[in-house]
């Protein structure tokens, strides 16, 4: 895994932020490890993720909740809470 560098959240969104508290996972290694978390905003181009503890997270992964399942790159990680937009 690739530490992302600490950063705090760009103003720079193209699209308005929903509030949420919605259960998700964040999948990697071809789906032989996963990670629950809480996606606490969510807008067309990305997503703000609650961790429940400090921990290195990829780049790169899948998010998966009861709305979809989208591949995600990390923008900006600081302590328990990460930014990730989506890709593809």
């Amino acid at each position: 895994m690739t530490e992302v560098q600490e950063m705090g959240p760009s103003n720079r969104r193209t699209s308005p932020r929903r509030k949420t508290y919605i259960a998700a996972r964040a999948v990697m290694n071809g789906g032989f490890s996963t990670i629950d978390l809480t996606i606490r905003n969510l807008s067309e181009g990305g997503a703000l993720l609650q961790l429940d503890r400090l921990m290195l997270m990829p780049r790169t992964f899948e998010l998966t909740c009861k709305l979809f399942r989208r591949p995600v790159q990390v923008v900006w990680h600081r302590e328990t809470q990460l930014g990730v937009a989506f890709a593809g």
